[in-house]
């Protein structure tokens, strides 16, 4: 009735209603016939507006095994043990004097003091990781902004999430951004975002492609069973 038009391949799929729109099935394009009905959105669903990924209300909301571990940019761990180490079950923390010592708090510590406690953090300056040593850590809280929307927009585009095992039964699981080595405006907006956001990444360069890898099992997490985003070109959705 508005004059407009649409193109699409001969292929594309094509959602058909009958005549009482009960019924819906999908035709490929080159299928579609003179007296078939297409179905068209005319509204968008409303949507309550998510302005913060909070980590830590997810992690209870989706639990997981990942041993995953919270420390500060402040002493705010030292702080917490010294008001309420007493208190932590010994089935929770088999040292927990090494809190004191690292600022670093297992999540299943930090839950308890947390939901038991009602401890309170500030947690813009907390930071999650799962592995030991010299770790990535990833923010606790996501502003859903720009810049957090043009990353998941990189990870849809060029991104995938990767598995491997290592010694002793480890599991590292990595993501990637693979860009062409002439792509430099998307390279550096990539390594810009992650900069902001305080994780860690390397390069790995072939002829002609640089891949931007993060080691962090919480960040695939996030992107793969809370945003569901998919890991590869066959399953990726938008959040």
């Amino acid at each position: 009735m508005m004059g407009r038009r649409l193109r699409v391949t001969a292929d594309h799929p094509m959602v058909i209603a009958d005549r009482t729109a009960r019924s819906l099935r999908i035709l490929k394009a080159g299928e579609v016939r003179i007296g078939d009905y297409l179905v068209s959105p005319t509204a968008l669903p409303s949507f309550a507006r998510v302005t913060v990924l909070d980590l830590l209300r997810l992690l209870r909301e989706h639990p997981v095994s990942l041993p995953v571990k919270v420390r500060t940019t402040d002493d705010a761990v030292r702080r917490a043990y010294r008001r309420w180490g007493r208190s932590i079950p010994v089935t929770l923390s088999k040292y927990p004097h090494e809190m004191v010592r690292t600022n670093i708090m297992p999540w299943r510590v930090f839950e308890h003091l947390w939901r038991v406690k009602g401890m309170r953090v500030n947690t813009s300056r907390l930071q999650l990781f799962t592995s030991k040593g010299h770790t990535t850590s990833i923010p606790a809280q996501f502003s859903v902004d720009e810049t957090f929307m043009r990353f998941l927009g990189y990870y849809l585009a060029e991104g995938w999430i990767s598995r491997e095992s290592g010694r002793g039964g480890s599991v590292r699981e990595r993501i990637g951004f693979s860009f062409g080595a002439h792509e430099q405006e998307y390279l550096k907006d990539v390594w810009g975002i992650l900069t902001r956001f305080g994780i860690r990444h390397q390069l790995v360069r072939f002829p002609g492609a640089v891949t931007t890898v993060i080691s962090s099992r919480v960040l695939a997490w996030l992107i793969r069973d809370v945003l569901q985003c998919g890991t590869r070109s066959t399953d990726k959705r938008l959040p």
